[in-house]
């Protein structure tokens, strides 16, 4: 068997021994076994910091998060509802002694709610710029007004004209001028020196002005007066009322089609 034999050397210096791992003069640990110690308490410490940094991430996944449905976002948006507003509607047939249903199923009623004026009726075949004729057929002419009930609300008027009596190639002759008017709404001017003729661009052709921000008078009813000014006598062809939006024109609709639609529209105007 091998044998250990120790060697045992005088320092002179008083230094450390050079051999084995004593300890210093001053009785502490050399300085690479005190880092060794730190870092034997340091790496639980971190090991524990690492789990719960993971452990917080993980939950943080885990965890459900709310759902906006699209129900809540249109609740909570500030935009306007898309669509026309619903209500009801009211659609007559000036001078008319029946009723119709136009192309796009809408009933009107017969000539009602009027007082003074005249029913006329005209031959013309076709006009212009409508797919429904049979509502610019018929009119009411002279001075006269309308008193149409109203439920509280707002309502866009719709007036439709067309001039099948004057102009160049109808029986009555003359052109723009021929027929001037003025059409009031509740005592409030709507229409001041009102030219069918001109304002349609020629004759036979459908008119409409639509008026927003229409509401009932106080007795629940909206007076429409139409007047007579310079030369001829004020007609309308029908009045019309849809459900409105406060403030603003109802949503025009848009449809491809070889037959246009001409809708001109007034500044907004409130009518009580």
């Amino acid at each position: 068997m091998g044998q250990y034999v120790p060697v045992f050397h005088e320092s002179t210096d008083g230094s450390a021994p050079v051999a084995g791992h004593g300890v210093s003069n001053t009785g502490e640990p050399p300085a690479p076994v005190q880092v060794r110690k730190v870092l034997l308490w340091l790496a639980p410490i971190g090991v524990l910091l690492l789990l719960a940094g993971a452990g917080f991430l993980l939950r943080h996944r885990l965890r459900p998060q709310p759902v906006t449905s699209p129900v809540t976002r249109i609740a909570t948006a500030e935009e306007p509802p898309v669509g026309l507003p619903v209500g009801d509607e009211v659609r007559i047939l000036a001078g008319a002694s029946r009723a119709f249903v136009d192309r796009l199923g809408k009933s009107w009623s017969p000539d009602a709610y009027f007082s003074g004026g005249t029913p006329v009726h005209s031959a013309a075949t076709y006009i212009w710029r409508t797919q429904d004729p049979t509502i610019y057929r018929s009119g009411r002419q002279g001075d006269f007004s309308y008193d149409i009930p109203l439920k509280p609300g707002t309502y866009e008027l719709h007036l439709h004209f067309a001039e099948t009596f004057y102009g160049p190639e109808d029986v009555g002759g003359g052109g723009e001028g021929s027929r001037i008017m003025t059409m009031t709404a509740n005592g409030k001017p709507l229409l001041t020196d009102f030219d069918v003729l001109a304002d349609a661009a020629g004759g036979r052709i459908a008119d409409v002005r639509v008026f927003a921000d229409i509401h009932a008078a106080e007795d629940g009813l909206l007076h429409l007066n139409f007047s007579s000014m310079k030369g001829g006598r004020a007609m309308v062809s029908a009045i019309e009322l849809l459900p409105g939006v406060q403030g603003q024109p109802r949503p025009v609709r848009i449809v491809a089609r070889d037959v246009p639609l001409l809708f001109r529209r007034h500044p907004l105007v409130e009518c009580r």
